[in-house]
């Protein structure tokens, strides 16, 4: 006997470790739009991300030429590259 799990409960149990990934806050500040539309976008499937379990609880991640090919990006930024996201 299988049993099947819903695709939420699948995305979260696969273990991934993201590099050069963004957050939906890295997002929003290098592409210049609202965290809640970087959110929405996500949530309607207009911008693919990755659930990660971490410490504090699960965060999106997303690939930069993912948020780029919707938004673009805020030229001339002079912000430090994001870290690696740990996972445990």
């Amino acid at each position: 006997m299988t049993t099947e799990t819903s695709p939420r409960t699948r995305a979260r149990a696969v273990r991934i470790a993201p590099s050069g990934l963004w957050t939906t806050g890295a997002v929003s500040v290098r592409c210049g739009v609202p965290l809640r539309t970087v959110q929405h976008a996500i949530t309607s499937g207009r911008l693919p991300a990755y659930t990660v379990d971490t410490p504090q609880g699960a965060i999106y991640a997303v690939r930069p030429a993912d948020a780029r090919a919707l938004w673009g990006e805020i030229p001339d930024l002079d912000l430090p590259a994001p870290t690696e996201l740990a996972t445990a």
